[in-house]
């Protein structure tokens, strides 16, 4: 048992810290009702969207869908369930409602096109990190992985929307105008670097069809070029020992097209 304690201490860290700081918070009477409306939801959201299709497939991908959505539940919850003033509720909860369907939206078009049919390359890393950190069941970690953004959106990252969107000051400090402007600033820059790097990936991938396209052209030249010269060499042969060198010869050099060709075959 406390083998079992000693290896999942850093898990039972960050649970202990969701427990904590949500129960902090939650004593707070006006505050009560949007953190259970908001556990209730986020519990919803990656039960249905992330949970259940991860223990079918084991593709922990999914969370990518439910994690923006959560998103949004938050930046609706701030509007309907906050008590301060009418601008900072309707800021805020554009701020969550935005950054969470650019991200959703997203997500759902990779499943569209059926990139989530696969685990995503930083989750096939994850797996190598519970391996080295002694975590076998991989069933449970992904449960967990997905539960601990689900309890993320629970607790600190409901935070700032719950505390502003019940803010009772009639005016908007110039503190909170910077806030908004950087806020802008990098969720612009976010958006541009992603544009960059779809085009990178198009670019990419236009460049390595027409180099395998090059080399499937070269090696239909060089199955050319055996087949005529195998056929200049049987006219010339005397006997039929030289019959059956070229034929061993000509068996060697398609081994070799072969070879050169497979990258392209796969």
């Amino acid at each position: 048992m406390l083998s079992i304690l000693i290896k999942n201490k850093s898990r039972i860290f960050h649970l202990t810290l969701f427990v904590i700081s949500f129960l902090v918070f939650f004593q707070i009477d006006s505050y009560k009702d949007y953190l259970l409306a908001n556990l209730l939801i986020q519990v919803f959201v990656f039960l249905l969207i992330a949970c259940i299709p991860a223990h079918l497939t084991q593709r922990m991908s999914y969370v990518d869908i439910a994690w923006p959505f959560g998103l949004v539940s938050i930046g609706l919850l701030s509007f309907f369930y906050g008590e301060g003033h009418i601008t900072r509720k309707i800021i805020i909860s554009l701020i969550y409602i935005i950054a969470g369907l650019r991200m959703g939206v997203g997500a759902l078009i990779l499943l569209k096109k059926g990139y989530l049919n696969k685990e995503l390359p930083r989750y096939q890393y994850q797996r190598i990190r519970w391996k080295k950190a002694g975590f076998s069941n991989d069933k449970f970690s992904i449960q967990y992985e997905i539960l601990f953004q689900c309890f993320a959106n629970s607790t600190f990252l409901v935070f700032p929307a719950l505390l502003i969107s019940n803010n009772n000051n009639d005016y908007i400090s110039a503190f909170e105008i910077i806030g908004c402007v950087v806020w802008i600033s990098f969720f612009v820059l976010e958006h541009i670097a992603d544009l960059q790097k779809q085009r990178f990936l198009v670019k990419s991938k236009k460049q390595k069809l027409k180099k395998m396209k090059a080399k499937a052209e070269a090696g239909i030249k060089e199955v050319i070029f055996i087949i005529s010269k195998k056929k200049e060499m049987i006219n010339s042969c005397e006997s039929d020992a030289e019959q059956i060198c070229i034929h061993i010869r000509y068996v060697y050099l398609w081994a070799a097209v072969y070879y050169d060709a497979r990258p392209i075959a796969r």
